[in-house]
């Protein structure tokens, strides 16, 4: 039976059935007022005993239910604080009221043992919940950072991502002198997030490190995948010829994640060098690997890239621009 056609009566008598949930973030269902004042209702007395106490379906559909938002804010509360700390009511709490979500946030980082970061979550190396207040300082939690780099008794794959959205500019020092006691082996959220942090605190020395370590090559590879995650929500004009000059790196798939950076953020006078770098990856033979299907996989990749390229809405191209892009993106048959 599609979910679709569930009656408004059945919503209202259970509204912990998947189905329920599945209809209301897929089709989103169609309520009144009051009916929509009855699930809350029953959403917060409900015993969600078929499944663990972190519940991201119920979440989901919480987070696209369709009309207003505010009337969700006592089970999000409920759900994000005693007993259940629950990391996704959090994260959704952070963006509906993040005044409210504010003291949640520093008093659990501050904690020895985060009462969030304990629950399952689905990206480990993310701190769900805890980074999803807005990204910019926190005095309150300066003295907390300096503490927890001093110490390493957090992982630092779940600290410094904290530190890049949270930290003042005071720490960069603390940072640094922890970034540089394993530089080149630390694993690439805790990389992404010191260069980002760094970048965000003195752009041109914290560019200079992004070229450093791409031109390092370590052995965990992070370079590969670099440009797109410490850019992947930040920006500084100081950044292009940086990323530009990295167009010309002899590694594909370097350059592809150069073309995926300057597609999102850079300005018109990149296209030509992003277009020529395309085609010059697409045409070049790849270096013998044991995995036979791989450079197939890579030109579907590059064709797929110029498909992006031709649909950006911040670009424009002349016509033989247009054609060679084209002639990328037909390629692989």
């Amino acid at each position: 039976e599609d979910t679709y056609l569930l009656g408004t009566a059945y919503v209202q008598q259970k509204p912990q059935d998947p189905a329920v949930r599945t209809a209301m973030v897929q089709h989103q269902m169609e309520m009144s007022a009051d009916q929509r004042k009855q699930l809350i209702s029953k959403w917060q007395g409900e015993v969600w005993e078929d499944e663990q106490p972190t519940n991201p379906q119920l979440l989901n559909a919480m987070r696209n239910f369709r009309q207003g938002g505010t009337d969700l804010l006592p089970v999000l509360l409920k759900t994000a604080t005693a007993p259940d700390y629950d990391p996704y009511a959090l994260a959704i709490l952070c963006k509906l009221a993040p005044d409210q979500a504010r003291p949640l946030v520093i008093a659990d980082i501050k904690r020895d043992q985060s009462l969030y970061l304990t629950k399952p979550r689905t990206h480990f190396s993310k701190p769900d919940g805890l980074d999803a207040l807005p990204d910019q300082p926190i005095s309150e939690l300066t003295a907390t950072f300096r503490q927890k780099l001093t110490e390493r008794a957090t992982d630092p794959s779940l600290l410094l991502p904290l530190i890049d959205r949270y930290g003042t500019s005071d720490l960069l020092p603390d940072v640094l002198r922890f970034y540089k006691s394993n530089a080149g082996n630390w694993e690439c959220t805790v990389e992404d997030a010191c260069i980002r942090f760094w970048i965000r605190c003195d752009p041109p020395a914290g560019l200079a490190a992004l070229e450093h370590t791409l031109h390092s090559r370590q052995h965990t590879r992070c370079y590969v995948y670099l440009l797109e995650n410490v850019f992947a929500d930040r920006w500084s004009d100081l950044a292009q010829p940086v990323v530009v000059k990295v167009l010309d790196d002899p590694d594909p798939d370097v350059v592809l994640s150069a073309i995926k950076t300057l597609q999102k953020h850079g300005n018109q006078d990149s296209v030509e060098s992003v277009i020529s770098a395309l085609e010059r990856i697409h045409t070049t033979p790849p270096p013998p690997i044991p995995d036979e299907e791989a450079p197939e996989i890579q030109k579907a990749q590059q064709a797929e890239l110029a498909k992006l390229l031709l649909r950006s809405s911040r670009w424009t191209y002349h016509p033989g621009q247009k054609d060679r892009l084209n002639n990328i993106a037909a390629s692989p048959k």
